[in-house]
């Protein structure tokens, strides 16, 4: 008998890598069916986190995976857990976390909370070892957390951890025998939101992908460079409930133009994969404000990725405003992340990029998902301006390379290289990343 709020669902065992069949591009999966016995899961469904599902599938994917191999990989396309106030706690953690000594520590092991309460207590141990071995090690699979409540949306998911099963020793050696899942396999989330947008079909025509790098830097005005520029972000006052003006001042980016040129470089040597278009809101002016340019261009155009090189914020209200270059030096402008998601839907955009702090917001995520924009890259804590460069080269390098790799091996290959596995607590830009995919086939997904 079920217990109250639980649901039991029975599996069949899932298939090794030499018994899955594929006919074109109709694969075998039936796998895992309902209904046939086998391995029992008990899965809760609490507000927020919806029913396991799983949907093991084989693919083809030597860009993603680096391995000429068929290799079966393994998408939860819904999380589920009976342990939502751990979940909860996390998400309030996390929401502004301090980085003070020891918290690659701390997050290691709320990490393997994670992975206990998320994965390890709905399949068991068994059937996810089974799992693993048949795809052929962790870096063969791949997770996906739907997250429905945007509450818990700050809980570190990218932070899962694999336990090896051996006892903690309280060393670095721990973070090698316990790993980090997203250094090894691809993350990405799924957010439910309403379309507001019907998305847009396209015939599939051999073009290379084309690329929109929007350059927002601050103190750099025509009329007078200051190094710095102040924009003014409205709040609410709860205890006067109304809104006040609240002035933030923001500062040069350094390494804003390595991005430009790590990213021409790159084009220059694979022109037939991807072209690149810069703007430059610092130097595209309109008496109507930077916010006009952009949109100008977004709507105008037709760019398959559109990334963002600037700052961002995320105020109290859950207000993501992505900072524009001002009309007077000193002064900047605010645009609403949904303004800016109506213009990379109009434009096309496959994939978001957000090269700015706090720029993967539950808003920001939920504005382009509900404009059927496929693909989020952001960062949800403020990151080091030469990291997050370091950051954007990897991941453009791996998609944009030789061999066009897909955007969730991207993702993972840009974590794995920013990571210093003997220098874990030296920057946090490893556990920073959320990339959140709205696609059914989000695993061999490309940007074209």
């Amino acid at each position: 008998m079920a217990s109250a709020g639980v649901t039991r669902t029975w599996y069949s065992p899932c298939r090794t890598r030499d018994h899955v069949a594929s006919h074109g591009d109709k694969r075998d999966r039936r796998v895992l069916q309902p209904g046939q016995p086998g391995n029992r899961i008990a899965t809760a469904a609490p507000r927020g986190l919806n029913t396991q599902r799983l949907r093991p599938h084989a693919a083809r994917s030597p860009e993603a995976l680096g391995t000429d191999l068929e290799c079966q990989t393994i998408e939860w396309g819904e999380a589920s857990t009976g342990y939502y106030s751990a979940v909860q706690r996390l998400a309030l953690a996390y929401a502004k976390p301090d980085f003070k000594q020891g918290w690659a520590r701390r997050i290691h092991d709320d990490g393997a909370l994670l992975f206990r309460e998320l994965i390890i207590s709905t399949l068991g141990p068994g059937l996810f070892s089974h799992l693993e071995l048949a795809a052929g090690g962790l870096e063969k699979l791949a997770f996906r957390f739907r997250v429905d409540d945007t509450a818990l949306y700050s809980a570190p998911f990218e932070a899962t951890v694999r336990l090896s099963g051996q006892p903690v020793s309280g060393t670095e050696d721990d973070f090698n025998q316990s790993p980090f899942v997203l250094v090894n396999a691809p993350i990405t989330r799924r957010m439910k939101g309403i379309s507001l947008r019907k998305a847009a079909t396209e015939k599939s025509v051999p073009r290379p992908a084309q690329l929109l790098f929007i350059r927002a830097q601050v103190g750099e005005n025509p009329a007078g460079m200051t190094g710095s520029d102040t924009v003014a972000v409205p709040e609410m006052d709860p205890a006067m409930g109304r809104t006040r003006i609240k002035h933030v001042e923001f500062r040069r980016l350094e390494n804003i133009d390595r991005e430009l040129e790590d990213l021409k470089a790159l084009q220059a040597r694979n022109p037939k994969i991807f072209s690149l278009e810069e703007l430059d809101l610092s130097q595209e002016r309109d008496l109507a404000g930077a916010e006009t340019v952009l949109m100008r261009k977004l709507i105008g155009g037709r760019f398959d990725v559109v990334h963002f090189a600037g700052h961002s914020l995320t105020t109290k209200d859950s207000l993501t405003l992505l900072v524009l270059p001002g009309e007077h030096p000193g002064e900047a402008e605010g645009m609403a992340v949904q303004t800016f998601a109506d213009g990379a839907a109009a434009a096309g955009a496959r994939l978001v990029y957000f090269s700015s702090c706090q720029g993967s917001s539950a808003n920001t995520v939920a504005s382009l998902g509900q404009r059927n924009v496929p693909h989020v890259l952001g960062f949800r804590w403020d990151v080091e301006d030469d990291r997050a460069a370091d950051f954007a080269k990897l991941f453009y390098g791996e998609l944009f390379g030789p061999r066009a790799g897909t955007i969730c091996g991207a993702f993972r290959t840009a974590c794995r290289g920013v990571y210093q596995p003997k220098r874990v607590e030296a920057s946090p830009i490893w556990a920073s990343p959320i990339l959140a995919s709205r696609s059914d086939d989000w695993m061999a997904q490309c940007v074209l």
